[in-house]
């Protein structure tokens, strides 16, 4: 079939495009590659009334490694990362996936870029994306901005990008010394859209323990899909690694133990984390060390005060001691209470300032105990957004003003399964 007719633009900068882009509106569509625009306007799928072709600006082609970052022009073809020695040597995951998009014809002049943006979950390079926990760049009329791919997909073929924007680079972590990444792709033939695929990027310390897990997967939903939960998984295997190392009486080195529990722990020696959900637990470090004595921490075991809100008559549900702070706080705990799942609860429900005041005792039990800098409270329970405020007003009524209260913080990532390898982790050294 032969496309609609349209108007063809060859803007020759970046700012004369993005103005181009934010005149035209919804009417536009960028080219780069065209391995995807191009069968879809031919099948008139997609009839832009113009077409803005980006391949005359400039410096949208390197790649090259900056500031601890791989940096990948939006001009970079699918060709030039099967072929570069960096991108082999240095990054396995993206040469694996390369090299298995399409055809040599197509990988000729697809861009690393165009994959991306077209939001295709069916796409190859997404999912490579998400487990190198990449970002995009993209300019606009208004400016920069640095997208994480991880909330870049919003919808099948839809981006986070602006009608108005160009994604111009592509930025990835530099590995580290002992890391590796590989891309596996399920098709009916060579050069197909995968049927599923996955991609793997595994970092390691000098001990052979994972510090980091990234797993992505194409064309099983609506969107390229990061695999959190199986990432937990990863590390859960690093706990039961650290808990090992607290037997034997090594000390554990303190940036993998940081790295492992949350980037809200980075460079503090002295740190608390707990994670209320389905049970409650806590782990600890004391001067970098995890603490692991007679047994692992059983933090969700501590023994507290009835809330003052507290529903007359509620006896707990820990089979073992009733009301401590698993049997008043976990998630079972408040569908006992309330006849109803947490995450059903409005955020104004009495549950909350119930819930606030036992993890706020917690808080205040472990500082007058292990006197940590950093509290970081993670766990299925601590989405409800309003919690952490609450916890941390009610902390310093229980505290009285005798002594300072650490920092009490939320987990830096973004989903709750890291709190899940720690919980997997107790139950193991169990």
């Amino acid at each position: 079939m032969i496309p609609a007719t349209f108007e063809y633009h060859v803007p020759p900068s970046l700012v004369e495009a993005t103005a181009l882009l934010s005149r035209l509106g919804e009417d536009a569509k960028v080219l780069s590659g065209g391995q995807s625009l191009i069968p879809l306007m031919k099948l008139r799928l997609a009839t832009p009334r113009h077409i803005v072709d980006i391949n005359s600006i400039p410096g949208l082609s390197d790649v090259r490694e900056s500031d601890g970052m791989l940096r990948i022009g939006g001009l970079v073809r699918e060709a030039d990362l099967e072929e570069s020695s960096l991108i082999r040597t240095r990054y396995p995951l993206l040469h694996d996936t390369s090299g298995v998009i399409a055809d040599p014809v197509v990988r000729n002049l697809a861009t690393v870029g165009g994959n991306l943006a077209h939001g295709d979950p069916a796409n190859d390079h997404p999912a490579a994306m998400l487990a190198l926990d990449a970002e995009v760049v993209a300019v606009g009329p208004r400016g920069e901005r640095r997208l994480p791919v991880s909330t870049f997909f919003t919808g099948p073929f839809a981006t986070a990008l602006g009608n108005d924007e160009i994604l111009v680079e592509v930025r990835v972590p530099a590995p580290g010394p002992h890391s590796a990444g590989a891309y596996l792709k399920l098709e009916r033939k060579v050069g197909d859209f995968a049927t599923a695929a996955v991609a793997v990027q595994v970092d390691l310390d000098a001990g052979g323990v994972c510090t980091r897990a990234g797993i992505g997967l194409t064309n099983v939903g609506p969107v390229p899909i990061k695999a959190v939960a199986a990432e937990a998984a990863c590390w859960f295997w690093a706990w039961r690694r650290l808990n090992e190392l607290a037997d034997s009486g090594a000390r554990p080195d303190f940036d993998r133990i940081a790295y492992v529990l949350d980037p809200a722990g980075r460079g503090i020696e002295d740190l608390v984390y707990f994670t209320a959900g389905t049970g409650i637990g806590g782990g600890a470090l004391a001067a970098g060390r995890l603490v692991h004595g007679l047994m692992h921490s059983e933090m969700g075991h501590l023994l507290v005060r009835r809330a003052p809100e507290e529903v007359p008559g509620f006896a707990g549900v820990c089979p073992y001691h009733g009301d401590c702070l698993e049997g008043m706080a976990s998630g079972p705990a408040i569908e006992a209470r309330w006849g109803r799942p947490a995450e059903s609860l409005p955020p104004n429900h009495p549950a909350w300032r119930i819930e606030a005041d036992y993890l706020a005792q917690a808080c205040v039990n472990v500082t007058s105990v292990l006197s940590p800098r950093v509290i970081v409270l993670g766990g299925g329970v601590m989405e409800q957004q309003q919690l952490l405020e609450m916890i941390r007003a009610r902390a310093a009524e229980h505290a009285r003003g005798y002594f300072p209260l650490p920092r009490i913080e939320r987990p830096a990532l973004e989903h709750p399964g890291l709190s899940g390898a720690l919980i997997l982790a107790q139950e193991a050294a169990r």
